[in-house]
């Protein structure tokens, strides 16, 4: 049986950049937190990462994403709004 983290990584795989990005908008100042949550963000971290995007405005020291505002993707960078 898959793991839910490789099965989430699976489901994100197949999308696009642009899906990827309506997905992390999704999750813009949502204060609710569950391990679940917390393996679709690494999942959807390692997806924006694996389409080839420049994530570097929207993570933290931490290597967490930033969440606090929406954002749109230009010529493969994600910048905040």
């Amino acid at each position: 049986m898959m793991s839910q983290q490789k099965i989430i990584g699976s489901q994100l795989a197949l999308l696009t950049s642009e899906e990827l990005v309506v997905r992390l908008n999704q999750e813009v100042r949502n204060a609710g937190w569950t391990s679940t949550r917390a393996i679709y963000l690494q999942g959807l971290r390692n997806a924006l990462i694996n389409a080839g995007l420049d994530i570097t405005e929207v993570v933290n020291e931490s290597g967490g994403l930033i969440l606090s505002r929406e954002v749109e993707l230009r010529h493969k960078k994600i910048h905040r709004r």
